[in-house]
Order: C-alpha cells, then sequence, then structure tokens
C-alpha cells in the first residue's frame, strides 16, 4: 500500500508520458496469475534466472530463491507486490484526482509547505480509497493460491502453504472433505472476522467529505 500510494502521487503530477507510465504499471494486473507465476519461475530459476544473473554481475552469488525455506515465502511476496501493486495505483490515484485543488490552496494560503499539504490534506481525504485497498488487501491475502500453486506447491517444506492450498491439498489430494469443509469455514470467519474489524476502526483514520 505504501509503495502504492509513493506511485500514485508520482503519477498524478504532470509529467510526460504519464499515461503510458500507468498503463504499464497496470499490466501485471490483467495478466493472467499462471503465466506472472511461470514468468516470475524464471526469473528465480538459481542458475540461470535474470535475478541472479544480475546479482552476480555486482559480484553477489544469489540464493536458491524457491529451493529454500528461508527464501521461498519472501520470493512469493515480492512477486505478489509487483502483481498487485498495478491495481491499488488505480485506486489510489482516483482518490488523489477526486481531491478539490481548493483545499490545497487553502492550506497554502495558510502556510503548509508540500510535506504538511501531503500530511494534513491528502492524507485524510485520500482515507476512503486507502480504506478501500486496506479491505481488498486483507481479503486477498488469505486467499492467495494460483501463484504458490504453480511456483512452490507449499515447499519447500511446508514454507509457502497457505491456507487455501492446504484446504485444496486436503480436499483433492488427500480426499478429507471434512477436513477441508472445517479450513473453509475458518477461512470465511477470519475473513468476516478482519474485515468488521476493519469496518470498526475506519471511524478512527477515515475521513468523509461532508455535502
Amino acid at each position: 500500500m505504501i509503495l502504492a500510494l509513493i506511485f500514485a502521487v508520482l503519477l498524478n503530477q504532470e509529467i510526460r508520458g504519464k499515461y503510458i507510465y500507468r498503463a504499464i504499471y497496470f499490466v501485471p494486473v490483467v495478466a493472467t496469475t499462471v503465466s506472472i507465476s511461470i514468468l516470475w519461475t524464471w526469473i528465480y530459476e538459481p542458475n540461470f534466472g535474470i535475478l541472479n544473473y544480475l546479482l552476480k554481475l555486482i559480484g553477489v552469488t544469489g540464493p536458491p530463491w524457491l529451493g529454500t525455506s528461508q527464501w521461498a515465502m519472501p520470493s512469493l511476496i515480492i512477486m505478489s507486490i509487483w502483481q498487485g501493486l498495478g491495481y491499488n495505483i488505480v485506486i489510489l490515484l482516483a482518490g488523489l484526482q477526486a481531491i478539490s485543488r481548493e483545499y490545497y490552496d487553502a492550506a497554502a494560503i495558510d502556510g503548509a509547505n508540500g510535506l504538511q499539504r501531503f500530511r494534513y490534506v491528502t492524507l485524510p481525504l485520500l482515507s476512503p480509497a486507502t480504506f478501500f485497498v486496506l479491505v481488498l488487501a486483507v481479503i486477498n491475502a488469505f486467499q492467495v493460491f494460483t501463484n504458490v500453486y504453480v511456483m512452490t506447491r507449499g515447499g519447500p517444506a511446508n514454507a509457502t502453504l497457505t491456507l487455501v492450498l492446504y484446504l485444496y491439498q486436503q480436499a483433492f489430494t488427500y480426499e478429507e472433505m471434512g477436513v477441508a469443509s472445517a479450513v473453509a469455514y475458518c477461512l470465511f470467519i477470519i475473513i468476516v472476522a478482519l474485515t468488521v474489524v476493519n469496518f470498526y476502526l475506519q471511524r478512527l483514520w477515515v475521513f468523509y467529505e461532508e455535502d
């Protein structure tokens, strides 16, 4: 979310080619998760992958990213951030463009500098869009399946085993439908509980413009 906010603020400036940049950042969102997972599997390939090749150019020996318990989950997290960044940027960018210029002009007249305008004008007025992104991010985090299934199958040593993948394994690998159903109910309860908590806590930091 922090990265998405930074890029959204940058893409909201009057810079040359900003529409091209916006399209580039959104490409991973419209690409299929399977194709992205295969692409990043190639990137992370320890012997011929481009990531370890670039590290080798600066004298660093890259690890087997998806082959160790230490690096497998961080590798998937990096890929997931890259994949979902464009969607969050679009939402936050829309929120930024919905903020009236009058607020910034009023703050400038009161002597607020750029950082103060961002802190006391942009962030509060952007909070509804930020809240929307937060709720979706929490829900999506508990529904990760395809990229883990394609890239690691939950390994090594269950280091990347997610709830949905565990549910899938219990249901379709071990045919333990009862366990799979229990996991599904638990997953549903967890997501609902966290969503309710987020909606309850929004009153502390989300500000809506009054008509």
